[in-house]
């Protein structure tokens, strides 16, 4: 809905002398006919596909109901309710528990087959299969809960714009729906959803008004003082001449920045013992692990086997430090949105790239060129089995396994982001660039002159900006096809958004279109407000970045440089010992002594064995820290997420294969004396 509705339904505005609101009598959200919008919501909701979590919830619930407790049921349904899961609190019971029980079945099932008749799981296998049974079961009973964090950081980080939004229209039409309905045109999801069901319950008559929708929303925000209060400054401005209307406004904002930076210096303090948490899952017990596993193989032989030291350091710990990870990011600050490049044309698919041959674009699936990788693995697998046979070491062959896997990820991750980051960076350099051109332009409108000549005589004082170029187009459009100011930014052929497409700079092209109506002085007021409000957004941005900057640095060290080390050096001594162990067993073979002492057997688990699984759990948890550090740093932004997990995956795999080889030839001359 275009704003000039909004505001010819909404408000009509006085003289600013008399400094009065008059407000028409009917109050249209934009919504022509409820039946109409009814069953296009209807159909909207029922368009959306059950996955395959929810099919088995309601399945599971038909076959045998389990009710939750109470409280577990209130909290269940809080999150299905936001989240929109087409489940109930008895089905996701329903389905942990009959999941657990049919699981658990074919587990006792294989140790019973085991025991009976030589093949199936043994005791070992099964627990480390429990042990995971358990901890999916933990996941799905809470997975509705955890898609509710999942749905609150994203719209945390869009928050701070929302009411950027609102202030600005706050700021020219004192009119609270209008304010929303201009939020949720411009905010991207799934904020602009969120505020658009507000409008929809007022509309149905689930709230009288749209306070109380608001308070209702507030609700969800009971924790976050900050935005509560911004929310509520903003409700108390409407009431008030347009004199201090404008000053609280202008509170509101700085009310929500300052609760942005008090958010972050308090994470910052209290992440001392996450990130303490998350080196002892992620090095220390892995390490420490590592040390004990030949040991334990030794003793326990007849139970460890290699697979359950896979199943446990590449399936079990990643996990784990998944969920302390989880918990970590759920408990950030308030964030800023990323750049959002989406509606770029120039974006490939998702999991795409790019590729132009002559005058045609081709999109190729990131995973064609990342299957190069797949040789590698090959050759690393059949020289490890060939190794085996022989009796030779199948350290460096395994060692050859885990390079081509880290090697398929960089690859893969590198074609998603090598063209996005470029658009991205882009985007958010002329998002950077914008308050500072809008206060030049609006200079140029406050002598008097039109918002077509101010852009043209405007563009040598912007210079060369890369935003020069957008308002190059805007300029072009008029001079050279005739459009008005209007058409010129929205066309659907040459307009500037098509070929600028960022949520910020359309929202705020919408803005200006619509004050231009109003007046050169109410277009130059606008637009030095604006350019006020997003220059502060960026320096608070900046502020809590750099607040932040030493968890984050922390994380990447530990992902790039010491877990790749210490578990390079522990892998080599631990081949050490597996060696040492493994020549005692034939020394006491070959002196008759075997069977006296059954301690000294040989350990089943191979060097290569050994390595292969610490070297895959380095490559998860490098991922998963990766994760973790840009989820603080740069919220839910996926490109910088892929451009980071190429880089830190390469950079970490050669530093472990380059510790390896050197802590190798330290121990080697002890191996090959033994």
């Amino acid at each position: 809905m275009a704003l000039s509705d909004i505001i010819k339904y909404f408000v009509e505005v006085k003289d600013e002398r008399e400094q009065s609101i008059l407000l028409p009598e009917k109050r249209n959200f934009g919504i022509n006919s409820g039946a109409y919008n009814l069953y296009k919501e209807e159909e909207k909701i029922q368009s959306i596909p059950k996955t395959l979590y929810e099919k088995a919830c309601n399945i599971s619930k038909s076959i045998l109901t389990i009710e939750p407790d109470e409280k577990t049921r209130k909290s269940l349904q809080g999150a299905i309710d936001i989240t929109g899961l087409k489940t109930t609190p008895e089905g996701t019971t329903s389905f942990v528990v009959l999941s657990g029980l049919l699981f658990g079945f074919f587990i006792i099932l294989g140790m019973i087959m085991k025991l009976f008749y030589g093949f199936g799981l043994s005791v070992g296998n099964a627990f480390v299969l429990i042990l995971t049974l358990l901890i999916f079961s933990i996941y799905m009973y809470y997975y509705p809960i955890h898609l509710e964090k999942i749905y609150r950081v994203k719209l945390k980080s869009q928050i701070v714009r929302m009411f950027v939004y609102m202030s600005i229209y706050l700021r020219n039409y004192p009119n609270i729906e209008g304010s929303i309905v201009f939020a949720a045109d411009n905010s991207p999801e799934p904020l602009a959803y969120t505020l658009r069901k507000m409008i929809w319950d007022v509309e149905v008559g689930r709230f009288k008004t749209m306070k109380d929708a608001i308070n209702n929303f507030l609700k969800y925000w009971k924790d976050d003082k900050k935005i509560v209060e911004t929310m509520q400054i903003l409700l108390s401005s409407i009431e008030l001449p347009t004199k201090k209307r404008l000053e609280v406004i202008d509170n509101a904002i700085s009310n929500i920045m300052e609760g942005a930076r008090d958010e972050a210096k308090d994470f910052n303090l209290k992440m001392r013992m996450p990130i303490t948490s998350i080196y002892a899952l992620g090095i220390l017990l892995p390490i420490m692990g590592m040390v004990l596993v030949p040991i334990m193989i030794i003793f326990l032989s007849n139970y460890f086997k290699p697979s359950a030291m896979f199943i446990t350091y590449n399936i079990i710990l990643p996990i784990t430090l998944l969920f302390v990870v989880t918990n970590v990011i759920d408990r950030r600050p308030i964030a800023f949105a990323p750049a959002d490049i989406s509606k770029n044309p120039n974006v490939p698919p998702n999991g795409k790239f790019k590729m132009k041959l002559g005058h045609k674009i081709f999109y190729i699936n990131a995973l064609v060129p990342s299957s190069l990788a797949f040789p590698i693995v090959y050759i690393g697998y059949k020289s490890m089995r060939a190794a085996e046979i022989s009796g030779k070491s199948d350290l460096w062959p395994s060692v050859l396994i885990v390079f081509g896997t880290a090697l398929f990820f960089y690859i893969y991750y590198k074609f998603l982001a090598f063209q996005r980051i470029k658009i991205r960076e882009d985007t958010r350099r002329i998002e950077n660039e914008l308050p500072e051109s809008l206060y030049k332009i609006s200079n140029f409108i406050e002598r008097g002159k039109p918002i077509e000549i101010s852009l043209e005589e405007s563009l040598h004082d912007i210079g060369k900006l890369k935003i020069n170029k957008m308002f190059s187009t805007i300029v072009e459009n008029i001079k050279m096809r005739g459009m008005t100011f209007e058409q010129a930014i929205n066309d659907s052929k040459f307009g500037a958004i098509l070929f600028f497409p960022s949520d910020l700079i359309s929202s705020t092209l919408k803005i200006i279109v619509e004050a231009s109506k109003k007046g050169v002085r109410a277009l130059a007021s606008t637009m030095k407000k604006i350019s006020v409000y997003l220059k502060y957004t960026k320096e608070v941005q900046d502020q809590v970045v750099e607040m932040l900057s030493e968890v984050t640095s922390s994380v990447k060290f530990q992902a790039i440089v010491l877990t790749p080390v210490l578990t390079a050096v522990i892998t080599s001594m631990s081949t050490l010992v597996i060696k040492v162990l493994n020549k005692l067993a034939d020394l006491m073979s070959n002196s008759n002594m075997g069977g006296s002492v059954p301690m000294f057997g040989k350990v089943n688990i191979t060097p290569g064995q050994f390595q292969f699984s610490v070297g895959l759990y380095m490559i998860e948890s490098a991922m998963l820290l990766v994760w973790f550090y840009n989820a603080i740093e740069n919220a839910d932004d996926n490109v910088s997420r892929y451009d980071a997990t190429a880089s830190t995956i390469l950079i970490s795999t050669i530093i472990y294969i380059i510790v390896l080889f050197i802590s190798w030839l330290v121990f080697g001359r002890t191996q090959f004396n033994l």
